[in-house]
């Protein structure tokens, strides 16, 4: 008996020790705040160009504000984590969450894609990014494009020309001419009126002017002073329209798979068509305040004036690239893929948009 009663006690004692103790331990509290999501966004152009100070960057501000500073996005321009054909790579391994890609930089990879770049189909480039995003949902986000989350697309301002030798206006005048090509498209384009292309990087450009390599390039007025272009060539082109350059913004799937759900709509609602409309809107206005930039450039260079070529003589270089279109679509097709499909989509498309 007397060894029960001492259980007891001890039981008792031990039983009211806990209630103390639980009574003075304090209540475990949810923390303040929380750490931030902080995502990696790497693309290839320079930070001061407008693609990156006026596209790119300043989305990431709208995306920490629309989430109460819950992301932060840190930027890496100007290839600072690897070469402009490498961005489609860093994301694959996260090495960064999010890149701006170039299709054109990976041969192959992205065969649908390449309807973007056929040969003066786009009268504008906002047009050319509404048909695009289209496009881009109904064929290439589940194909070539399923590896990654696209956000959104954007096409540069339409080609004109600019060359080091001589003043081109005619078709007869490219002939035997080198061109910079950044695109297996944009090589047979350049083919198709003539000239002689040489494919290559848009950072090797410059170079490639500089020391006579090359006798001309294709690019719009942005372009044409972001690379500074126009300080290796004498002589520009214009209403050549001749076609626009890719751009994609993807993210990594584990990246946006790791993300909270009310994150991922924040994301969407500030990607997709809208945005990507709105880049095409800012490279289409873009020319309006380069090329003044560029006509002050020539005259005290005491280059020539621009030529604007004749609607008589682009219909002659139209007719000319017409079967890169119908060669593209009929490649796709022995490929098994939806070539024709996509070019008549494309051109429906052109025309709701442009109305």
């Amino acid at each position: 008996m007397l060894i029960k009663r001492i259980l007891l006690v001890s039981v008792a004692i031990l039983l009211v020790g806990a209630f103390v103790l639980a009574g003075c331990a304090k209540p475990a509290t949810a923390p303040t705040s929380q750490e931030p999501i902080e995502l990696k966004f790497a693309y290839w152009f320079p930070p001061v160009s407008p693609p990156g100070s006026r596209a790119i960057e300043p989305w990431g501000d709208v995306i920490e504000k629309a989430t109460n500073g819950r992301v932060k996005i840190t930027f890496y321009g100007g290839e600072t984590l690897g070469k402009a054909p490498d961005h489609y790579d860093l994301c694959l391994k996260r090495t960064a969450d999010i890149t701006a890609i170039d299709p054109s930089f990976t041969p192959g990879v992205f065969p649908l894609c390449e309807a973007i770049t056929l040969p003066m189909q786009f009268p504008s480039s906002e047009v050319a990014a509404e048909v695009w995003w289209d496009l881009m949902e109904k064929y290439m986000a589940k194909a070539e494009c399923s590896k990654v989350k696209v956000l959104w697309v954007y096409p540069t301002a339409t080609f004109q020309m600019m060359t080091r030798t001589k003043q081109v206006r005619t078709l007869e005048d490219l002939k035997g001419m080198k061109f910079s090509a950044t695109s297996p498209m944009l090589a047979k384009t350049t083919e198709a009126l003539g000239a002689v292309p040489v494919v290559m990087a848009e950072p090797d450009i410059y170079t490639s002017l500089e020391r006579g390599l090359i006798d001309g390039r294709w690019c719009d007025w942005e372009c044409a002073w972001t690379w500074k272009a126009y300080e290796v060539t004498k002589y520009r082109t214009d209403n050549i329209g001749l076609g626009v350059n890719t751009n994609i913004v993807v993210m990594n799937l584990d990246s946006w798979n790791s993300l909270p759900p009310d994150i991922q709509k924040i994301i969407d609602e500030n990607t997709g068509f809208d945005k990507s409309r709105s880049c095409g809107a800012m490279f289409e206005a873009l020319p309006d305040e380069f090329l003044p930039k560029l006509l002050d450039y020539d005259q005290k260079a005491g280059n020539p004036e621009i030529y604007s070529l004749p609607e008589s003589e682009r219909e002659r270089w139209v007719e000319a690239v017409g079967p890169v279109c119908d060669d593209w679509a009929n490649d796709m097709e022995a490929k098994g893929l939806p070539g024709k499909q996509v070019l008549e989509d494309l051109r429906s498309l052109v025309g709701k948009y442009s109305q």
